[in-house]
């Protein structure tokens, strides 16, 4: 080739370099949930809903996987006591915790032993508005490594669970110790700073912008490892569960999230009707629906009147009515595949037991095979739960058609879930029947379900979740310990004992353990819910999406 035919390749290749290329269509991904997040701060909630958002943007040191095996995450790895990076002095338990080396803020500041030592001495204050506070409280001391890449924890007592997901938060300490302490050193309070409504996180992407009661915005964190494959995910907030399934269906989500998405029955209703364009993915669930009884009240509190209510109850055919046959009947608080799940014989259906119990109990069917106290009064209750889903309602439906059968009255009592266990069942508000469920994982033992000092009450700030009022020296002398005992044999012994004793007395009526399902379009890949509390996000950084398909 001649001077002039080289010339004319170097204008060619100089005319395509100045040619600008399309830009790469935004890989993004948009969720629908029915919930906003109450704070944008982990430290401030227990809502599982919110959880669901912050692991968007925020990770602890440890995760549950799928499987519920516990995991690293900020951590290099697990410590234990066969690993050595645990062990006993006297008394107390010390653990010793090292980072990632590419633990980093979403700023770029890697993260370091401070952040743990901030959020600590926030959590420890009792003049912050955080919750589960428990845990920090008790600790003794956390001393930074000398490089400030690990840490050591020194508990006052074994802890079994020091290694759970959110036993240790952070804080970014080098954005927050200086303002957070006033000119005497105290603390000011963590939910009235600007980082409150703009949090700097540590996870796969990071928020960049959020309006309230409509969606949130997150942008890839560049500094976070491993790095997320998508450009950006979409938290849309919708009214109710009717309105995400319209949504989906109109192409305006990609999917749901699973704390706060579609419940059970609209889930499959969607995939039933359109399979080639949505997909369920499901997980052994962990929320544990059953019907709370008000213990304190006159009637509920004879033991007897609670074995009839269970008694009186179908449990087996309401579940899988309301369910699609997809939900497992509970028998305790522990699902089965948790380590600590007794094989208690199925409370049996016995509807002429479920009577005989009420007359020795001194409610004798009256005029119209209503019962009457000794008063004369009728025996009626009220069935308390959320309007918003309505396999609730089906549900509270059929045990009160059961109910009616053994002479009991009940009428149905339902609120927007906020009002219901907000001012409900939160502040033990509710006159008889509680019908919901709680979340139990691998560290859930009940300490705050059946504690007698777990009880709320306007003097301890409605903090604790036995929110039936139950009182059992026994049981809460077993959950002390259960609570220091590092030996997983023994803990297992005594929570079974734990869960016979509440079988027997009954202040609360199993119902179900309904699996969690995620709803998501075709295209979509990577969304695995653990039905435990580990939040949708766990492996957000694995998600992906193709374009819809032609409809």
């Amino acid at each position: 080739m001649g001077v002039r035919g080289y010339a004319l390749a170097s204008l060619l290749v100089v005319g395509l370099a100045a040619c600008p290329r399309p830009a790469a269509p935004t890989a993004r991904l948009v969720l629908g949930t029915t919930s906003e997040p109450d704070t944008l701060l982990p430290l401030l909630t227990t809502s599982a809903t919110a959880h669901e958002v912050h692991a968007l943007y925020w990770r602890e040191l440890t995760l549950r996987d799928p499987s519920w095996s516990l995991q690293p995450d900020l951590a290099l790895r697990v410590p234990s006591l066969d690993n050595g990076d645990a062990w006993l002095e006297g008394e107390r338990l010390v653990v010793h915790w090292r980072l990632r080396a590419d633990a980093r803020w979403a700023d770029g500041a890697p993260m370091v032993a401070d952040d743990f030592a901030l959020a600590l001495e926030v959590q420890q204050d009792p003049t912050q508005q955080v919750v589960g506070r428990d845990d920090a409280l008790r600790i003794e001391r956390l001393a930074p490594d000398a490089d400030g890449r690990g840490f050591t924890v020194t508990w006052r007592e074994p802890n079994p669970f020091f290694a759970e997901p959110r036993v240790h938060r952070a804080l970014p300490a080098h954005l927050l110790r200086a303002r957070l302490h006033d000119d005497d050193g105290k603390l000011r309070p963590l939910a009235q700073d600007p980082f409150a409504r703009a949090p700097v996180g540590n996870g796969p992407f990071r928020l960049v912008e959020h309006a309230p009661g409509q969606f949130l915005r997150f942008a890839r964190s560049e500094r976070a490892s491993p790095r997320a494959q998508l450009d950006e995910v979409v938290v849309r907030v919708v009214p109710s569960a009717a309105a995400l399934t319209a949504a989906l269906e109109a192409g305006e989500l990609d999917a749901t999230v699973a704390a706060g998405g579609l419940p059970l029955d609209a889930a499959l209703g969607l995939v039933e009707r359109a399979p080639s364009r949505f997909v369920a993915q499901r997980a052994p669930g962990a929320q544990w629906a059953h019907l709370e009884l008000n213990v304190d009240d006159p009637w509920l509190k004879d033991v007897r009147v609670r074995r009839a209510l269970a008694l009186a109850i179908p449990r087996a055919q309401i579940v899988a009515a309301t369910s699609k046959g997809e939900a497992a009947l509970a028998e305790s608080y522990f699902p089965a595949r948790h380590w600590a799940h007794a094989a208690l014989p199925p409370l049996p259906y016995d509807p002429a037991a479920a009577r005989r119990l009420l007359d020795e109990a001194g409610l004798p069917a009256g005029k119209g095979g209503v019962r009457r106290d000794a008063t004369d009064r009728p025996v009626s209750l009220t069935l308390s739960s959320s309007s918003e889903n309505a396999d609730t309602e089906q549900t509270l439906l059929l045990v009160q058609r059961a109910l009616a059968e053994v002479g009991i009255e009940s009428k149905l009592e339902l609120a927007p879930f906020k009002v219901f266990f907000g001012e409900g069942v939160r502040k033990r508000r509710f006159p008889h029947v509680a019908y919901l469920a709680w979340t139990v994982d691998a560290s859930t033992i009940g300490t705050q379900l059946w504690r007698s000092d777990r009880i709320p009450s306007e003097a301890n700030g409605f903090k604790g979740q036995n929110t039936t009022g139950y009182r059992n020296d026994e049981v809460t002398a077993l959950l002390a310990e259960v609570d220091r005992t590092l030996d997983v044999e023994r803990r297992r012994q005594q929570l079974a004992r734990v869960q016979q004793i509440l079988r027997d007395e009954l202040p609360a009526i199993p119902m179900s353990f309904k699996p969690v399902v995620v709803v998501h379009r075709v295209g979509v890949a990577g969304l695995q819910p653990t039905g435990g509390t580990t939040p949708l996000a766990w492996n957000a950084h694995l998600w992906s999406v193709a374009p819809p398909a032609p409809r």
